[in-house]
């Protein structure tokens, strides 16, 4: 099983990934830092799972540095190009943030959880709200993660 961590906060990435290696000791983890790098690798490696945080960079500059502007819904766009060229992954959103955009254009970690699964049903499992200071998000992501990996196996 391969599951893949997209993130550019190198300490949620540490956390992240250190919570899949105790709970999945078999999986092989695949890491990406920007949205161009997390398309990619979620195109072509096949990844079981994908931890995809909503708000990324564009590309990775090098090592762990990453650049181009922010991309505020990276995530949107990631599920979206799957979508259109038919890639079904198993998708759950980690984010550590509560509203998203900015003007018109904002919406709330609910708005953004409807918006995801009524777009997106076929890969989208469900929005894990993370905080490093509080062990909750680590029961959510077991759940979710649970949930991913039964949908994959159908």
């Amino acid at each position: 099983m391969k599951i893949l961590i997209a993130d550019d906060d190198p300490n949620k990435m540490r956390q992240l990934k250190s919570f899949v290696m105790q709970e999945f000791v078999d999986a092989e983890i695949l890491e990406r830092n920007s949205f161009n790098s997390a398309l990619r690798c979620a195109m072509l490696d096949e990844p079981t799972v994908i931890l995809l945080d909503m708000t990324m960079p564009t590309f990775d500059v090098g090592g762990k540095e990453t650049g181009g502007y922010e991309r505020r819904y990276a995530g949107f766009e990631v599920l979206r190009r799957l979508k259109r060229r038919r890639k079904a992954r198993r998708v759950i959103i980690v984010t550590q943030f509560e509203r998203f955009g900015e003007g018109a254009d904002q919406m709330t970690l609910e708005q953004l959880k409807e918006q995801l699964a009524t777009q997106y049903p076929e890969s989208y499992i469900v929005t894990v709200y993370y905080q490093a200071s509080d062990a909750q998000w680590r029961d959510d992501l077991r759940v979710a993660l649970d949930m991913a990996i039964e949908r994959a196996i159908e």
